[in-house]
């Protein structure tokens, strides 16, 4: 079985004919309009913005009623409200879920576009990422911290012809990377009394929207970069026969 992570020798240098769609333009072969695993991932990501909108303003709102000195958790009786309770791990639960499923069908959509990088036509050097590693280097310690948005720079750079990336892709990265240092640090510390507990009710609330904002980002390049390499591949490759 070949090695999804392996780059190819010196004899797979893509080369490329224009117009020819039945030419494998790549060692990954041609390029494959993916148009319906990027639509899952939208709407995925759309419901994790929306979620996580309001498991902030929630947040918020027991978090100021415990700056108040009062226990959202607890009836006046000082038995457990169970509404309040279910309501927070329901939402909770959900943004997990929802992370999940983002983690999967991103992992083949980009899988995907670095495949049809690798494709797209008149391409005079080959990208140094592989599909593979387009998506493994997200689960490298370490390495998860600036690999992945190599990747996704060669992805955008070979798809729009060198065209400039630094804003978006740099927004994107560094609000999902700080966002997700301040989540962290915040889980790892104990919280004994109400306002240590609202302190770190501010803190995740804090790493969520930033994370809820690298969320809108990546929605926006997942939509470009499909849009933009479908218009390829009907351009090279031709339409129907390739899409996913």
């Amino acid at each position: 079985m070949e090695n999804p992570y392996q780059a190819p020798t010196a004899s797979a240098e893509p080369t490329f004919v224009l117009n020819n769609p039945t030419q494998a333009n790549s060692p990954y072969g041609p390029m494959k309009d993916h148009t319906g695993i990027s639509r899952v991932c939208m709407v995925l990501l759309g419901l994790f913005v929306l979620l996580g909108v309001t498991y902030c303003v929630y947040s918020l709102k027991l978090a100021g009623d415990m700056d108040a000195g009062i226990n959202p958790f607890l009836t006046p009786a000082g038995m457990l409200d169970e509404q309040v309770y279910d309501t927070y791990m329901a939402m909770s639960r959900g943004i997990s879920l929802m992370f999940i499923l983002i983690v999967v069908f991103f992992c083949i959509w980009t899988n995907r576009s670095m495949k049809n990088a690798w494709a797209v036509p008149g391409l005079l050097t080959k990208p140094t990422v592989t599909p593979g590693w387009a998506v493994g280097w997200y689960f490298i310690p370490i390495m998860m911290l600036f690999k992945p948005l190599s990747g996704m720079q060669e992805i955008w750079s070979r798809t729009f012809s060198g065209a400039s990336h630094k804003g978006l892709l740099n927004v994107w990265w560094l609000t999902w990377i700080i966002g997700g240092i301040v989540q962290r640090m915040n889980r790892a510390t104990e919280n004994d009394s109400l306002s240590e507990i609202s302190s770190a009710t501010y803190a995740e609330v804090v790493g969520l929207i930033l994370v809820i904002i690298a969320g809108v980002c990546l929605m926006a390049i997942v939509y470009k970069v499909t849009n933009k390499q479908a218009e390829l591949c009907r351009s090279y490759v031709g339409d129907a026969t390739n899409s996913l």
